[in-house]
This record gives C-alpha cells, sequence and structure tokens, in this order.
C-alpha cells in the first residue's frame, strides 16, 4: 500500500507541477496579449487626443473668423447708416437749393413781367 500511494502522491504532485506550468504559460501569454491591447488602446487614444487638439484648433481659428466678420459687418452697417444720413441731409439741401432757384427764377419772371408791362 505504501508504493501505491507514493505513485499516488507523486501523480498528484507531477500532476499539479504540470498544470501549474500550463497555467503560468496561459498566464503569461494573457498578459503580453492584454499588453498588446494596452499599448493599441493607449497608441489610438493619443490619436483621439491629436484629433480633439486639431479640432479645438480649427474651432478657433473659425471663432475668431467668425468674430471678424461680425465686426466687418457692424463696422459697414454703421458706415452705411452715416452714408444714408449723408444723402438725406444732401437731398435735403438739394431741395432748398431747388426751391430758393426756382423762387429766384419767379421773382425774375416777375420782374420782367412788370418792365413789360411798364413798357407797354
Amino acid at each position: 500500500m505504501s508504493k501505491e500511494l507514493i505513485f499516488l502522491i507523486s501523480g498528484i504532485l507531477s500532476g499539479g507541477l504540470i498544470s501549474w506550468f500550463i497555467m503560468k504559460q496561459k498566464a503569461s501569454a494573457f498578459k503580453e496579449s492584454t499588453d498588446r491591447q494596452i499599448t493599441r488602446f493607449e497608441k489610438e487614444a493619443d490619436l483621439m487626443k491629436e484629433n480633439i487638439s486639431t479640432k479645438e484648433k480649427r474651432i478657433n481659428t473659425l471663432t475668431a473668423s467668425v468674430s471678424e466678420k461680425d465686426a466687418d459687418i457692424r463696422n459697414l452697417r454703421e458706415k452705411i447708416d452715416e452714408q444714408k444720413e449723408d444723402l438725406e441731409r444732401m437731398n435735403e439741401r438739394l431741395k432748398a437749393e431747388f426751391k430758393n432757384l426756382a423762387n429766384e427764377i419767379l421773382d425774375e419772371k416777375n420782374r420782367m413781367t412788370q418792365i413789360k408791362g411798364d413798357i407797354e
């Protein structure tokens, strides 16, 4: 019985040792696979960060451009309003000048008519 017990114990120990080596190899392979995945994920994360950074810079550039365009539009509107006011003032001045000129012509015509009436 002791021989059988020794064989049994040595068989159990051998099986345990073989199982331990197999599990160690599987664990090592799993660790390598996990490390590769981590490395791949880190590279993807870096690429995404670069992409986000590039897009943020583009957004900032476009925002600045929009702000500049808004300022240009405001300035142009002010300029148009000023020109409109100038045109309205010029129109009023021209009306007044035309009225004065028309009155002068009428006065001159009336004088001519009086002179003609006095001559006759």
